[in-house]
């Protein structure tokens, strides 16, 4: 069984100068996946780190999303949304929402 990050969340809402706005749709620009090692007689850890950028008519608004798979799980838990940057002068007045996506592998006949 496999897994993955997923948005569940297309745009946010956000204010400048008093007036509220919506962002475009929310994407993911960069995926990384590594391996951290256990330790003695435990397995690997998976970890995924997604940066996700939604565009504005007042700046770009990024997201950096870290999810870990501990060795004895068999799918990731998001951990932190660790990094945000929001244009000068804005406020997010929501945040995106995240969830993890359980891929089914298919088997082979």
């Amino acid at each position: 069984m496999s897994w993955k990050i997923k948005l569940d969340t297309n745009t946010i809402n956000y204010s400048f100068d008093g007036e509220e706005y919506e962002t475009d749709e929310i994407y993911c620009s960069k995926s990384n996946w590594r391996i951290e090692k256990g330790t003695y007689k435990d397995p690997d850890d998976n970890i995924c780190e997604e940066e996700y950028i939604a565009e504005s008519e007042h700046g770009t608004f990024s997201w950096t999303i870290r999810a870990t798979r501990t060795g004895w799980d068999s799918y990731g838990e998001i951990e932190d949304i660790y990094e945000s940057i929001e244009p000068e002068d804005c406020e997010a007045l929501d945040s995106p929402s995240f969830s993890i996506e359980i891929i089914e592998d298919e088997e082979e006949f």
